[in-house]
């Protein structure tokens, strides 16, 4: 069973930024007004000081409401979940967000791919974590991908110049994951103005920055 997956846009305010206030008024506003239950939303929480970007946990009670109700807790690049209650969030600038779940809709993870993870084969070690705390075998774990950087604006100088997308599929493809479970949001956040792109607004190419996030919920 495909989870609710939701993806936010411009038109939506950004889901991270300097501006607390506005952004935890987005967040809320959005996640309200498809059903989700802010106090039961949990943010993927990113950092990118240390030499780290594989790190994992299962969402515990006390880390409802992180991001949007109270300040946020635990940093993770992922989160995983098998609480139908509880919905997971990750914004996003360029990166993949990658959402994986089992066949029977017991199970919910929600990964970030960037750069950064990619280098450290983020992809197979998400997969890998999923199965190693699920039991779910990977041959029956599906995976919805977010639009993200092309490879043509945003090439993985350390990949052979390949996108985003194509490295992280391979990484899943390595933990067993099937090729025909792994769907592919192909839009590319350069080009697509409703999305953000903070990679385009450094090259002075988008008038502001910002991110839109991706919503998971069994």
């Amino acid at each position: 069973m495909r989870p609710a997956i939701l993806i936010s846009t411009r038109q939506d305010g950004t889901m991270k930024g300097e501006d607390r206030v506005a952004v935890l008024h987005n967040r809320r506003q959005f996640l309200e007004m498809h059903g989700h239950n802010p106090s039961r939303s949990t943010i993927v929480r990113l950092n990118y000081e240390g030499s780290d970007y594989c790190r994992y946990q299962l969402v515990e009670d006390a880390q409802h409401g992180d991001g949007v109700t109270h300040e946020m807790g635990a940093i993770s690049d992922a989160l995983l979940t098998n609480n139908p209650e509880v919905s997971l969030f990750l914004p996003l600038a360029d990166c993949v967000g990658v959402v994986l779940y089992d066949e029977a809709g017991e199970w919910l993870m929600v990964s970030h791919l960037g750069r950064h993870n990619l280098e450290q084969d983020g992809g197979r070690k998400s997969a890998e974590y999923f199965v190693s705390e699920t039991g779910v075998p990977a041959s029956r774990i599906k995976v919805y991908m977010t639009p993200a950087a092309g490879k043509i604006n945003y090439p993985l100088f350390a990949f052979s110049n390949r996108s985003l997308h194509e490295v992280a599929t391979e990484q899943l493809r390595a933990a067993g994951i099937e090729r025909a479970h792994i769907e592919i949001d192909a839009r590319d956040t350069t080009n697509d103005y409703s999305l953000y792109s903070h990679s385009e607004f450094l090259r002075g190419n988008r008038e502001s920055d910002g991110r839109f996030m991706v919503v998971a919920r069994l």
